[in-house]
């Protein structure tokens, strides 16, 4: 298998501690989102709510949700088709432009907690921290900006129906299996 995931060494787990306000899963895009149309209409319309600002608010009870980080590797064939003889690093080895994706989701939500009541889903991809990308950080780097928020945390998550890298990664692990 060419893609595969692994747990990160880094903690498994953190509960964290917050409170909330926005949508549920179920109405993971709003009505505007979901009125844009990308097509002509005499296309086949589409509509991608894409991802989603949950805004928390610390509480003594806290945030409600656990999250579980995950190193993606690309496949072997996109590794390799993409060396080419002009990508060579300053030694004259390849560079691999395609890295291992460090991505952290979301594992679990208490049912009637703060996050819950946010909106916030069980496989939730988070994309952003308090307006700051997760690009390039560690597991720890984003759990400490998420611990040093103050009494506000804004969370800027990929819906699980609406991800892309899960949707590929469902559809791939259903193909393999048969």
């Amino acid at each position: 298998m060419d893609t595969h995931w692994r747990k990160g060494d880094d903690d498994e787990d953190d509960e964290l501690n917050y409170a909330v306000v926005s949508a549920h899963c179920e109405d993971v895009a709003d009505e505007d989102s979901t009125s844009r149309v990308l097509f002509q209409p005499e296309e086949e319309p589409f509509s991608w709510p894409g991802p989603k600002t949950l805004r928390l608010r610390r509480t003594s009870q806290g945030f409600g949700f656990t999250l579980r980080h995950f190193i993606v590797y690309p496949p072997e064939s996109a590794v390799h088709s993409n060396f080419k003889d002009d990508d060579h690093g300053p030694r004259g080895r390849p560079r691999n432009r395609l890295e291992p994706m460090d991505t952290i989701f979301v594992k679990q939500v208490k049912e009637g907690g703060p996050a819950h009541s946010a909106g916030l889903c069980t496989g939730d991809r988070i994309v952003k921290v308090n307006d700051e990308s997760i690009i390039g950080k560690t597991y720890s780097q984003v759990i400490g900006l998420i611990q040093n928020s103050h009494t506000f945390l804004e969370l800027c998550v990929m819906p699980k129906d609406e991800d892309i890298l899960q949707l590929f990664l469902l559809e791939f692990t259903s193909l393999v299996s048969r």
